[in-house]
C-alpha cells in the first residue's frame, strides 16, 4: 500500500473513532469521562490499525535509528541508519527492504553512495541495491537472498550517506532561502514507511554551536505539522547542548518525524556565518 494512501486512511480513522466515542462518553459522564474514554478508544483504534499494518506489510522493525552528524561549518554531514529486529510475521516472506536517502536543502547533494554494514554472519546473503539516483537523492532496496522467513532470527543491518552542503548554517542562509516556503526552516526528517515499535532521529552539530532544536511531525511529505500527532509524541524529545534526539514509540506509517532548529541572530561559539 502507498504511504500516502496508508497516512490518509489513518487520518479517517482517527476522526471517525474520536467523534463517535466523544458522542458517547459526553452523554455519560461529562467532560472528564469523554475525555478518559476518548483516549483509551483512540489508543486501542491506533493499536488495532497498526496490528493491520503488520499484517498488511507482513514484517516489522523493532526499531530505527537515523542520526545525522554535521561535520563543519560548510554544512557537510554524514547520516547512519540503523535497522535492528527486522522480523517476518508467520504467513508472510519478505525479499527485500525499502527506503530513500534525501536532501532537499539548497545546494545540498549525496557525496557518497549509501554503503551496507553490519550484517557479516548473518545466515543469509543480505546486499545493497540503489533503485533509482540523483544529485540529491538515492532510493535503494536492502535485498535477502532466498527471502527473510519467519524461521529466521531477526535481522539487523547498518546503513551510512555521507552529503555535501545539506546543513544551511547560518540564520541569514535560512532565511533567504526559505523566504517562498511554508515551513522556513532546516530540518532533519525520517519518512515512516513500515511498522516500527520505536524510532530515533537524531542531529549533532559541531561542538560549540550555538543552535536550538525542536520536534515536529508532517502529515505525510506535505511539510504541514501534524499536531495531534506532535501532542502523543513530542515527550520523546530532549534538546542536547549542541543538537537534539526525538524517541517516538510506534510512529506512524506514512508520517515524517523530524527535529528542526533555529540559530541566533548573533551567532556565537562557532563562527556560523
Amino acid at each position: 500500500m502507498d504511504a500516502a494512501v496508508i497516512a490518509a486512511v489513518i487520518g479517517v480513522v482517527g476522526t471517525v473513532g474520536g467523534s463517535t466515542i466523544s458522542a458517547i462518553a459526553g452523554a455519560r459522564q461529562g467532560r472528564k469521562a469523554a475525555r478518559s474514554d476518548a483516549e483509551s478508544l483512540s489508543q486501542q483504534t491506533a493499536k488495532s490499525f497498526q496490528a493491520q499494518l503488520v499484517e498488511r506489510f507482513g514484517f516489522k522493525a523493532e526499531k530505527i535509528a537515523s542520526h545525522m552528524t554535521v561535520l563543519d561549518v560548510a554544512g557537510n554531514a554524514s547520516v547512519s541508519r540503523r535497522w535492528r529486529g527486522i522480523k517476518v510475521q508467520e504467513g508472510h516472506s519478505v525479499s527485500h527492504v525499502s527506503g530513500e536517502f534525501w536532501v532537499t536543502t539548497p545546494g545540498g547533494t549525496i557525496s557518497k553512495l549509501p554503503e551496507l554494514t553490519g550484517v557479516d554472519g548473518y545466515r543469509k546473503e543480505v546486499s545493497f541495491v540503489p533503485v533509482s539516483r540523483s544529485d540529491n537523492r538515492c532510493r535503494y532496496r536492502v535485498e535477502i537472498a532466498g527471502s527473510l522467513l519467519p524461521s529466521d532470527p531477526p535481522l539487523d543491518f547498518d546503513l551510512e550517506v555521507q552529503y555535501e552542503h545539506c546543513v544551511l548554517m547560518s540564520r541569514k542562509a535560512v532565511d533567504e532561502a526559505y523566504v517562498n516556503e511554508a515551513f522556513k526552516r532546516d530540518y532533519v526528517a525520517f519518512d515512516v514507511e513500515v511498522p516500527i515499535d520505536s524510532l530515533e532521529l537524531k542531529i549533532e552539530f559541531p561542538p560549540g554551536t550555538d543552535v536550538t532544536t525542536y520536534p515536529s511531525v508532517f502529515y505525510g511529505w506535505s511539510e504541514h505539522p501534524h499536531s495531534q500527532e506532535l501532542a502523543r509524541s513530542k515527550s520523546g524529545f530532549e534538546p542536547l547542548p549542541s543538537g537534539g534526539r526525538f524517541v517516538v514509540r510506534e510512529p506512524l506509517v506514512g508520517f515524517r518525524y523530524l527535529i528542526y532548529w533555529t540559530f541566533p541572530l548573533t551567532p556565537k561559539g562557532v563562527a556560523l556565518a
